[in-house]
């Protein structure tokens, strides 16, 4: 059985469509568990109008969108675990293609797929198939489906985080199956549709919390370089960037010199900083 995990928080104008979404999948094998993680709007009383026994839903003190995912882990049944955010919407075969998967490759750990970001541009990895060798965590895509055990073994979402929180978890995911011989697959189908408002006010505070989220994540990683990707440079670039475009001068061109102190052999990286530096 597949285990869908909701971390809902107000999200009542939104979430019936993505429950709406589960509920008209083609496969029939799965359960929903959602975690209403505090919240204040009418998000209890759209849920519990839906009777199917499929649906469980679980309410806990606000504690934030990684917390709630890992405690509803607890309440799953489900070998597979499927997360989904409480505004996006499943196509009618995501989980029928998830399984498929299951079934084309043994030893699955995670796979992936693509997704729509709205409005209606398809976001797709940029490599197809079983991996082992050659990952960069910019092809995994859009939702994803990943064994239980694997997810409880590298110690579930990081609590910390309440941005990127995939990415990281990715990272632990996927070195833990490269040394278990476990397969990342990234299919070639559409997983779901991200619905994405943003506005200048929304896009100030999304930027200012990839900063420190990325300083969290640069303090975290900062020893780990493998053969090919370098997180510390990735991060660091990450950091530079979004306080450039935050008129943080300072602080974009502090972290662009750390990204060249971890790749200094990278020509774009001193690019950067000059551009940094001038403008």
């Amino acid at each position: 059985m597949i285990s869908i995990v909701i971390a809902a928080y107000n999200s009542g104008k939104s979430i019936e469509k993505t429950i709406d979404s589960v509920l008209n999948q083609a496969s029939v094998d799965w359960e929903l568990v959602i975690i209403d993680d505090g919240s204040t709007d009418n998000t209890r009383d759209v849920i519990r109008r839906y009777n199917d026994q499929r649906l469980k839903y679980y309410y806990q003190a606000n504690q934030g969108v990684t917390a709630a995912r890992n405690f509803g882990v607890t309440k799953t049944k489900g070998d597979y675990l499927i997360f989904l955010d409480a505004d996006d919407e499943f196509f009618e075969n995501t989980i029928a293609d998830f399984i498929q998967i299951l079934k084309d490759n043994k030893n699955v750990g995670i796979a992936s797929g693509s997704y729509i970001h709205s409005p209606n541009i398809v976001i797709k990895p940029r490599n197809k198939g079983v991996l082992f060798q050659n990952f960069k965590l910019n092809n995994l895509v859009g939702s994803y489906i990943v064994s239980k055990d694997l997810f409880n073994t590298v110690g579930g979402y990081d609590k910390n985080l309440s941005y990127s929180e995939n990415w990281e978890l990715f990272i632990r995911l996927t070195n833990f199956c490269k040394k278990k011989e476990l397969q990342v697959v990234r299919g070639d189908f559409l997983t779901f549709k991200y619905n994405y408002n943003d506005s200048e006010v929304k896009n100030t505070l999304r930027k200012n919390k990839i900063i420190q989220t990325y300083i969290y994540l640069y303090k975290k990683y900062k020893q780990l370089q493998e053969t090919n990707y370098n997180y510390p440079f990735s991060f660091a670039e990450t950091i530079a960037f979004n306080a450039f475009q935050l008129d943080k001068k300072k602080e974009s061109l502090y972290w662009q010199a750390k990204a060249i102190n971890n790749n200094f052999t990278n020509l774009k990286a001193y690019l950067k900083f000059f551009r940094y530096l001038i403008f």
